[in-house]
């Protein structure tokens, strides 16, 4: 019967000789860890709150705000023209601008991954 779970003596005699040779130096040679002042480290930030995140957060709320209702009221526009615009030229100008207006919180979410300033 072999069963995985089971290891041999020749194989439990490896383990044993090999986690003897990795294991941690006893306690009396270990070297003391110094300890550190918070925020002492060699970083360049001082601690404050990233402006970036407050630019996702406002451009999340223009997502939540503009992005998604103006783009839903506009999105059955563009479904309607679009169809006609394959036979009348200046329609398919005006549905290329109103597919810009319905992809507005494709922007949206693009700049709060960027964490884009509003200006």
């Amino acid at each position: 019967m072999n069963q995985p779970w089971l290891i041999s003596h020749a194989s439990r005699a490896r383990l044993t000789q090999a986690s003897r040779l990795t294991a941690t130096p006893p306690l009396e040679d270990r070297q003391p860890i110094e300890p550190t002042v918070m925020g002492s480290g060699e970083g360049s930030g001082t601690g404050a709150l990233c402006p970036g995140l407050i630019y996702s957060v406002v451009w999340f709320i223009i997502l939540i705000l503009l992005g998604w209702p103006i783009a839903f009221f506009i999105a059955w526009l563009y479904v309607l023209l679009i169809p006609f615009s394959v036979c009348i030229e200046p329609l398919a100008r005006v549905c290329q601008s109103i597919l810009k207006v319905v992809q507005l919180p494709l922007s949206c979410a693009e700049n709060i991954v960027k964490m884009k300033p509003l200006c």
